[in-house]
């Protein structure tokens, strides 16, 4: 399955949910955003399709649906974000 990628607005939230990830047993890795899918806090996290019922079950028991956006990772040669 692809990568997916955790876009946020803010830095110390998306640290937060790092943290978070890593307290469920999820291996995920914060990253710069790239360019495609700017973001106000630079920074994302990424982590395997696999996980994403977890991710998503998480980001909704926080309530951030609206601080958080969803990327799946596609593509070979160029990566392609698809919104999730």
């Amino acid at each position: 399955m692809n990568n997916v990628i955790a876009v946020f607005a803010n830095r110390s939230f998306a640290m937060q949910f790092a943290s978070a990830l890593k307290r469920m047993g999820i291996n995920s890795k914060v990253i710069d955003t790239p360019r495609d899918l700017s973001s106000a806090c630079g920074i994302s996290i990424l982590f395997a399709g696999r996980n994403l019922d977890k991710v998503k079950a998480l980001i909704s028991r926080l309530r951030s649906t609206g601080t958080v956006r969803l990327y799946m990772i596609t593509g070979d040669l160029f990566k392609k974000y698809l919104p999730i």
